[in-house]
């Protein structure tokens, strides 16, 4: 984790000044999950008690389905969605994502954490993307809102991943900063 984070901190530099803002705005809250959760030995003990249900790579499926399904929605929103709807998708498929992910985490640990996890997972989700959610969300701040105020859009990201997707190679950030360097 800790060559990806150096990865990630030399790729941000390629950026035009907006995609690079995000991208570090960002960054700083993945830096910091990394130190609390990687690094700290109290964060990494927490971090390892709610995941301790997830054994092998198939207790984890339901978790990377969750994330492969977001990857295909980013697609979606960075290669079909009009640059007025690029905010409201990204917000709206990750409110999926996360809702999906902790859904992941109720079922994969219900003989031990559940409950308790999922309130991790989804704390460590919103922190790590709260500046971006509270910069460009303002409108859907969870799913509810996406349905109500970016239907069509909410409804295209569903079908998108309804009939179930294939794992993916890439990852949603990939998506995620064309979009963003659109806006520059």
């Amino acid at each position: 984790m800790t060559d990806n984070m150096k990865c990630l901190e030399r790729h941000s530099k390629c950026y035009r000044p907006f995609p690079r803002q995000i991208f570090n705005m960002i960054l700083i809250h993945v830096r910091s999950a990394h130190k609390g959760r990687c690094i700290n030995k109290a964060g990494r003990a927490e971090f390892l008690h709610h995941m301790k249900c997830i054994r092998n790579p198939l207790d984890s499926e339901p978790a990377h389905q969750c994330l492969d399904r977001w990857t295909v929605q980013m697609k979606l929103v960075s290669e079909q969605y009009s640059i007025e709807d690029h905010f409201p998708g990204v917000c709206c498929s990750f409110h999926m994502m996360k809702d999906c992910l902790v859904k992941a985490v109720l079922s994969v640990c219900k003989e031990g954490t559940a409950a308790e996890s999922a309130k991790y997972a989804e704390k460590m989700m919103l922190q790590t993307f709260s500046d971006f959610l509270d910069l460009a969300c303002g409108r859907q701040k969870n799913l509810e809102d996406c349905e109500r105020t970016f239907k069509e859009g909410t409804r295209k990201l569903i079908d998108a991943v309804a009939a179930g997707v294939p794992a993916q190679n890439g990852s949603a950030l990939f998506h995620a900063i064309k979009i963003v360097t659109r806006h520059d």
